[in-house]
């Protein structure tokens, strides 16, 4: 972890990747990219046979509502499948610097306490800098169309009382 990035900023990710990506990614024998592939192509293959309406409206009108959520949706789950691989739990020195400047001008200027919803909160990183910059836990909701994405927001800050939902902006 670089010394100038506070440990207060982590955003824990499991240790090891759940059961069905590690065995995507025996399959592909190591190859991360390959293994991501496999996730979106077996999950389609689960639409088309459980949702075949929504599975052809991916194909000729993905701007449907329920249509686009499930795209966003199933790109950021096979994301966050491999993050335990992919992607640190600490930012980098200039992210940290990105994120504070982010926090601070989410809240209010006189030092109250307000309510933020953080829409597409992915896996959390946001909240230790908004936490860190004075918000109290229960004033923080954060939403995310990825399942994946709101467990492991869950995993990394789900103890701290903030909410994550698995939910778009259009249900709140």
């Amino acid at each position: 972890m670089p010394a100038s990035v506070s440990p207060a900023f982590n955003t824990p990710l499991p240790p090891a990747l759940d059961a069905d990506a590690a065995a995507l990614l025996e399959e592909v024998e190591g190859d991360v990219e390959k293994a991501r592939a496999s996730f979106i192509g077996y999950s389609l293959a689960y639409l088309e046979d459980e949702m075949p309406e929504l599975y052809e409206a991916l194909k000729t009108d993905p701007s449907r509502a329920d249509a686009h959520a499930a795209l966003v949706e199933l790109t950021w789950d096979s994301i966050a499948a491999f993050m335990p691989m992919t992607h640190s739990s600490t930012p980098t020195a200039a992210a940290a610097m990105r994120m504070t400047a982010i926090a601070r001008a989410a809240l209010p200027a006189d030092g109250t306490d307000a309510t933020l919803l953080d829409v597409g909160c992915g896996n959390g990183v946001l909240y230790p800098f908004l936490s860190t910059s004075g918000m109290s836990a229960g004033s923080y909701v954060g939403i995310d169309l990825s399942s994946r994405m709101v467990g492991l927001a869950r995993h990394a800050h789900g103890e701290s009382g903030a909410t994550f939902e698995e939910s778009s902006f259009e249900d709140k």
